[in-house]
């Protein structure tokens, strides 16, 4: 049952998120583009209807102010998040651990502890930089690979991850070692 640690990076923990909402299997985002989509077609539907639509510089210019904010709001507010999250969780300012045991993972920061049964875990994500264990739709924890010490340590934690979630264990764009 080995514990690996590792000190929270504001850098990864944005990679990190940014790479949850891209796997993350919430129809949230379909939402939000939905509501996109809305904004355009009212934006320019009336207008052609009524036969006044003109491509114009003042008439393109609030429709990319949207697009432009609807394409940065996601990582500037997780950019955001993740430096000031230290401050508002005081569990991250020491070091965390991550157990994987037969009984599920154990995740544990400063003056805080959780049990997350393996039934309880809904899918676990692998990437090139990290294993994300998601305990809904859209939330993860993470464990770093760079905590996991050794190439023999990367495939036990592989295998016990692979005999308790079974078909809900995905490794995308897997590469290297620990």
């Amino acid at each position: 049952m080995p514990a690996y640690t590792f000190s929270y990076d504001p850098n990864e923990f944005y990679r990190v998120s940014r790479v949850t909402w891209r796997v993350s299997r919430s129809g949230f985002r379909w939402v939000l583009f939905g509501i996109y989509g809305l904004l355009v077609v009212f934006y320019i539907v009336p207008p052609l209807l009524y036969g006044t639509f003109r491509w114009t510089l003042v008439n393109f210019i609030p429709l990319a102010v949207i697009t432009v904010l609807i394409v940065l709001a996601g990582p500037l507010a997780t950019w955001y998040s993740s430096r000031t999250l230290p401050r508002r969780l005081p569990s991250l300012q020491g070091p965390q651990q991550r157990v994987l045991s037969d009984d599920g993972l154990e995740v544990r920061g400063k003056d805080v502890a959780s049990m997350i049964r393996w039934a309880a875990i809904q899918r676990v994500v692998e990437t090139r930089d990290f294993f994300l264990f998601f305990f809904n739709a859209r939330q993860a924890h993470y464990l770093p690979k760079r905590a996991i010490p050794t190439a023999e340590d990367l495939q036990h934690v592989r295998e016990l991850v692979g005999a308790h979630v079974g078909a809900r264990f995905e490794r995308l764009a897997v590469g290297g070692a620990a």
